[in-house]
């Protein structure tokens, strides 16, 4: 907007010279009334509104009192022959008035208070248009905040809730006026208010974090989330962000491939193993019998060496075959349930380390065979690990179930690692295999490594 003056006035010759004054420095309109300004005001738009005070119809006052308000209204001044005390104090009363002057005026003087006028209306502008800016910033804060498909909540440093959206309601039956100001451990189990403070004081430490955790819904059931927080400045004060997204389709189906993937890779298994025991093991046992009548008396004087040797050999292969195949497709697995297949593992397991092994086992149930498998697979790699890397001499395995939960713990006095070099060196992809494995069956798992310190996992799985 150009810096625009509308001047009113019932004399001719002020209005000419008004305009001859002042129309070099402003875009300068004219109007001989109130009622012919009210119609220009109608079409163009003022920075400022000079206008006398005694006029035939109305007075300058009773025209600027009329006027709507509006966000950013005209700046308005008074101009008069001669100084009425009463109206002085009327146009005082208003608050409307920027400046009063009396005729006759001096050019300089009113070019000054023009611009002073301009210059006050430019900055109630801009703040207006801030104001515009900062609110549209808010509503599409506003928008985003309850279209989300996530919860999103606005926590304190204290932990009380000061912003919840439609997500979050839903999903705690409650409406958002009726948990602001609460704390969000009032509004979640017990189980979960130790990590939450943990994990406020690791967000406050830190400045983000991200996590995933259980919540059993009183409608919707075992729900999986992942919840991402950050540090924010919100009205004023440190605050936390809080994302919750429910990603329980993508657990779910994460899950439903681990079990395609753990039940192709145990069908492969069983058809090698399959395939090795019905296929090269009879030809080895008829291997062996034809070496044992070739062991007769008349051909053993002139090859009793290599006939030996050679029964040696069969004998040998036909166990190393068996072997093979069993750990391939455990059939003690299948046939008798975990407790034999660990026991057997472990006496083979005897027979060629001095490590001593301690197996507590408390299971009363058989489960589904990808837990019984997966189990299976996580303790035989355990074993694995800590005789071919930890130098160890004792283990202990322990393994028992109450109505919902399997608990693992398995422990060596190895000589340990640090953390981080076993889950980015050589034993990364073990430790990733055993922790992709109880996750896929819901589980928690914790791992715990020092050098010096043995190894320990504890694990609690869900008996689904």
């Amino acid at each position: 907007m150009e810096n625009s003056v509308l001047y009113i006035d019932d004399e001719l010759v002020n209005l000419k010279l008004f305009e001859e004054m002042f129309s070099e420095y402003y875009l300068v309109s004219l109007a001989k009334s109130t009622y012919e300004a009210e119609k220009i005001i109608k079409e163009v738009s003022f920075k400022v509104i000079v206008s006398d005070i005694n006029m035939p119809r109305e007075t300058g006052l009773q025209f600027f009192s009329r006027l709507p308000q509006k966000e950013v209204s005209p700046i308005f001044i008074i101009l008069t022959a001669y100084v009425n005390d009463s109206l002085l104090l009327e146009a005082l009363n208003q608050g409307r008035i920027f400046r009063y002057i009396s005729k006759p005026f001096d050019r300089q003087q009113v070019k000054e208070i023009l611009d002073q006028a301009i210059q006050q209306y430019d900055l109630l502008n801009e703040k207006y248009q801030l104001h515009l800016q900062i609110e549209e910033s808010r509503q599409n804060f506003y928008n985003i905040f309850q279209s989300s498909r996530d919860g999103i909540v606005i926590l304190d440093q204290e932990e009380c809730i000061l912003e919840a959206n439609k997500v979050v309601e839903q999903n705690l039956n409650k409406l958002a006026d009726t948990i602001r100001g609460k704390k969000l451990s009032d509004l979640v189990p017990q189980e979960f208010h130790k990590n939450i403070r943990a994990k406020l004081k690791e967000l406050f430490e830190l400045g983000s974090s991200r996590s995933e955790f259980e919540y059993h819904h009183s409608i919707l059931g075992k729900r999986f989330y992942e919840l991402s927080a950050s540090s924010i400045y919100y009205k004023g004060s440190n605050a936390v962000l809080i994302i919750i997204r429910d990603i329980t389709e993508r657990r779910l189906s994460e899950i439903e491939l681990m079990n395609a993937v753990i039940q192709a890779e145990e069908n492969e298994r069983s058809r090698i193993a399959k395939d090795i025991h019905d296929g090269i093991g009879p030809i080895m046992s008829t291997l062996k019998m034809y070496l044992e009548w070739l062991n007769k008396q008349e051909f053993i004087n002139d090859h009793p060496d290599i006939l030996d040797l050679s029964l040696k050999s069969i004998n040998e292969a036909i166990i190393t075959l068996k072997r093979t195949a069993n750990n391939l497709s455990p059939h003690v697995l299948e046939k008798f349930g975990l407790p034999s297949a660990l026991n057997k593992f472990v006496e083979n397991i005897k027979k060629v380390t001095e490590i001593q092994f301690c197996l507590f086992i408390d299971l009363k149930d058989r489960f589904a065979h990808t837990i019984e498998i997966s189990l299976y697979r996580i303790i035989t790699e355990c074993i694995t690990n800590t005789i071919k890397h930890a130098q160890a001499s004792e283990v202990e395995l322990a393994l028992r179930q109450d109505d919902q939960l399997i608990f693992l713990t398995y422990e060596d006095n190895g000589r340990g690692f640090l953390m981080s070099e076993g889950i980015n060196g050589s034993k990364g992809l073990g430790i990733h295999n055993i922790n992709s494995r109880i996750k896929t069956m819901g589980g928690k798992v914790s791992i715990q490594s020092a050098p010096g310190a043995g190894f320990r996992l504890d694990s609690e799985i869900p008996i689904m």
